[in-house]
């Protein structure tokens, strides 16, 4: 026999983003700097919280390996591209219905990609908002 319940969050959070987004990056491998993409995704707390406390995280990706997120080479499966994550706002209160836009920002560091083999690199990462 099984028992479980559900408690629901008083904040009812939820993206109003629900589409997979993308971020593209072009890289040329004679940069010495960081690239950069992001996009941005909207949410909305609409429960008796007020204010509501967020946090907004994400899985570590399909390819996550020794500590590092990793995209991995649409041809060699054996080749990867390491990249940070970040979110901003990471966290922090918004007004019952108040609209909160959170820029998603994945960075690609010059020393991850002066070698890498060419061709297109993918991962997918689970974005979570907590309550």
């Amino acid at each position: 026999m099984t028992v479980s319940a559900s408690i629901s969050s008083k904040s009812n959070c939820k993206f109003s983003t629900i589409a997979p987004a993308t971020i593209s990056l072009a890289i040329n491998p004679t940069n010495t700097l960081p690239v950069s993409g992001s996009v941005v995704w909207s949410f909305k707390c609409a429960g008796s919280a007020d204010p509501a406390v967020y946090v907004v995280s994400a899985s570590n990706g399909a390819n996550f390996f020794n500590g590092e997120r990793r995209m991995k080479h649409a041809t060699t499966a054996t080749e990867f591209l390491p990249y940070s994550l970040g979110f901003t706002p990471s966290s922090g209160s918004a007004a019952k219905n108040a609209v909160v836009n959170v820029t998603i920002t994945a960075t690609v560091a010059p020393a991850a990609y002066t070698s890498a083999l060419v061709g297109l690199y993918s991962d997918t990462v689970q974005i979570s908002l907590d309550p």
